[in-house]
């Protein structure tokens, strides 16, 4: 959801200007990721998830997703407890399977893109909507199991995990009856089944209140799947910065103890 400029084939090295780069693509195919040493942020978080997560139904270039709203939030904290954000998105990305197209499956990038990055002290998982959506035969239990084993992960490089309930999709192109069911089951285990270290409800911000298996109108972006600015910015609101914060020095602590 953010542009990358490039060139007519030739060497421009020299071109400081950059009006050799004319042309746009929106994927960043060369730059990974920036470490940047700053003694004023305490740690990162990282959003780990799919298209919602990569931001698709933000404005494009605008900055507008969730991740966006939630790092404005995080660097509003004091010096020494502010956070950064990683974000881990991957349009078409599952939990369990890997796509031709939306890279290797949440339990297999698991290590690249959250234990190996550089001073993560938080991951906020939000994965399983397509998992649901292209196997018709998904159970909750699948879900879960995935849940638990990169929770166990995490906990044991000492990161705290967030779990953020599955948004209704109802109107999308998977969606089914059958999967929404299972949505609400995985939801509820993630509500109450105590296995997160923190749960952001993003299912209730965004839910239809007249209808809660569709996206409220004024945050759908208008394919009944994938929330606008409106409804990311809302999300960001879940999360309390301070809580966030809280998290990382439990988790300090607990390191500090084994």
């Amino acid at each position: 959801m953010a542009a990358s400029y490039y060139s007519a084939a030739g060497d421009h090295t020299l071109n400081a200007d950059g009006l050799a780069y004319p042309h746009q693509v929106g994927a960043w195919y060369f730059l990974d990721g920036v470490d940047v040493v700053n003694p004023d942020v305490n740690g990162a978080v990282v959003t780990f998830g799919a298209s919602t997560s990569d931001g698709v139904g933000s404005t494009f270039g605008a900055d507008e997703r969730y991740s966006d709203d939630l790092a404005r939030r995080l660097l509003e904290l004091p010096a020494g407890l502010r956070l950064s954000v990683l974000n881990a998105g991957i349009a078409g990305n599952q939990l369990l399977a890997t796509g031709s197209r939306s890279g290797p499956s949440g339990l297999s990038r698991f290590y690249r893109d959250v234990l190996a990055q550089s001073d993560v002290r938080v991951v906020i998982i939000w994965e399983g909507t397509n998992d649901i959506g292209y196997h018709p035969d998904m159970t909750a239990a699948q879900i879960i199991d995935g849940y638990l084993q990169l929770i166990a992960a995490a906990h044991a490089r000492g990161i705290a995990v967030v779990g953020a309930t599955l948004q209704p999709d109802e109107g999308s192109g998977y969606y089914t009856a059958h999967g929404n069911r299972v949505r609400e089951q995985v939801n509820h285990w993630i509500r109450t089944g105590r296995a997160f270290d923190l749960v952001a409800d993003f299912d209730k911000v965004l839910r239809n209140p007249i209808d809660p298996e569709q996206l409220r109108p004024d945050y759908d972006s208008g394919d009944h799947l994938h929330p606008n600015d409106a409804g990311y910015l809302a999300m960001a609101h879940v999360l309390d910065p301070w809580e966030l914060a809280g998290l990382v020095l439990v988790g300090s602590s607990a390191a500090s103890a084994l």
